[in-house]
């Protein structure tokens, strides 16, 4: 696969990728307080056919400003069927975003950032400080087709899946006291 840097945007394959997080610095709560975050992702086809993504199965990659991925726990003991909007179609020239809601938290004297997954699970990132942090997403589909189960019980077969691995360009963010 080849992989272009654009400026904050990464082509693959006919298809711009971009990080989102609309605000770069996060004030830490207070202990026992709470700090909501967003973080993003923006698919642009570029390429003359049309395909769809499977953006809300994404989840945040998080760095050290030295580069060092930090670890991400994932538990789920629930299972959500996929929903329509899960597999969005990108026409030629058109966007697709998607943003997941997080927040920054104290669990046991320690500042961690949670968030939900669209199949019932909740990812953790912790042991946060004051400081600065990157973010990106990695996008990995290896099939252009994909049979979904509903939650009637009944299973379509979704196509035209843009099928590659790409990963989006590292934001900064800041982590700041109050």
């Amino acid at each position: 696969m080849i992989s272009n840097k654009i400026n904050n945007v990464v082509e693959a394959n006919g298809i711009l990728f971009e990080t989102l997080m609309p605000e770069v610095v996060v004030t830490i709560p207070n202990n026992g307080g709470i700090s909501p975050v967003q973080f993003g992702i923006r698919v642009t086809n570029i390429s003359s056919h049309s395909y769809r993504f499977m953006l809300p199965y994404v989840l945040p990659e998080l760095f050290y400003p030295d580069g060092q991925a930090m670890q991400r726990s994932y538990v789920s003991n629930v299972y959500l069927p996929s929903k329509r909007y899960y597999f969005q179609l990108a026409r030629p020239q058109e966007s697709l975003t998607f943003f997941m809601k997080a927040e920054f938290k104290w669990y046991r004297n320690s500042l961690i950032l949670i968030g939900k997954a669209t199949d019932g699970g909740i990812w953790r990132f912790y042991d946060f400080q004051s400081g600065i942090y990157l973010v990106q997403f990695t996008y990995t589909n290896e099939n252009k087709k994909k049979q979904i189960r509903w939650r009637s019980g009944k299973f379509s077969v979704w196509q035209d899946l843009w099928v590659g691995q790409v990963s989006t360009p590292q934001i900064e963010f800041c982590l700041q006291s109050s």
